[in-house]
């Protein structure tokens, strides 16, 4: 009802990548709010279509896993949408990172990278106009690359004493093991190479993941459209 309703002046647009080309029927949204005065306590909203996953369940419960385990990672809802009384239906908003997802997690504001297609193989690019194109600076981005690009020099070309002796100082090692053997045992074949934030912590000076985007998790492997046969029960015969 009009009693019911609450206005916020905000901005809307489209988000995502392949989804927008390859799924035009249902996409992704990014709602930016004036500030973190509404009923959702937020600037920025991602509502996600989900457009790989028929279930809208794989993102949202991998997510959840990673909770379980005290790992940090955004936080998931499902969200009806309606647009101008028309139900674009049924949404996942996850959780921004960003500012905000640091200070609520008493983490310090410093560098966050998003990996944002499959370059990003924690090798040095080759050329370095590819940084701002394979990760992302969501976070600080005036400090510009020089620290990152730094660390994946060191990281690829430093002697193996030197990496034994340093790498504990560099990355969260707890934290790397736990997202990798995590993607592995939930098959999330496209979180490898892309589709997850890295964080240089000022106070540490260590590096560490937040979890992605993990709709290609859980035997999903449809590469930008839906497989029926993907998604039944195999059968084996003798």
């Amino acid at each position: 009802t009009i009693e019911d309703t609450i206005i916020y002046p905000c901005k809307v647009k489209y988000r995502g990548r392949s989804s927008l080309e390859f799924f035009p029927e249902k996409r992704s949204w990014k709602v930016k709010f004036e500030n973190t005065n509404n009923i959702f306590g937020k600037r920025k909203l991602n509502l996600n279509a989900e457009y790989q996953d028929k279930s809208l369940m794989r993102n949202y419960l991998v997510m959840k896993f990673y909770q379980e385990m005290g790992y940090i990672s955004s936080n998931v809802q499902y969200r009806n949408l309606f647009v101008n009384g028309n139900h674009m239906g049924l949404f996942i908003q996850i959780e921004n990172v960003d500012e905000e997802f640091l200070e609520e997690r008493g983490l310090p504001e410093s560098d966050v990278f998003k990996a944002y297609n499959h370059a990003a193989t924690m090798a040095p690019m080759l050329n370095f106009s590819d940084y701002k194109i394979t990760w992302d600076k969501k976070v600080n981005e005036v400090t510009g690359y020089k620290d990152f690009q730094s660390f994946l020099y060191w990281l690829c070309f430093s002697s193996k004493e030197d990496f034994d002796n340093e790498i504990s100082n560099k990355v969260e090692i707890p934290n790397i093991l736990n997202y990798f053997a995590t993607e592995f045992a939930l098959s999330s074949k496209d979180c490898f190479t892309k589709n997850q934030y890295f964080y240089n912590n000022s106070d540490t000076g260590k590096y560490s993941f937040f979890p992605w985007d993990n709709d290609g998790s859980l035997g999903n492997v449809a590469p930008y459209d839906y497989y029926d046969d993907a998604m039944e029960t195999l059968e084996t015969t003798s």
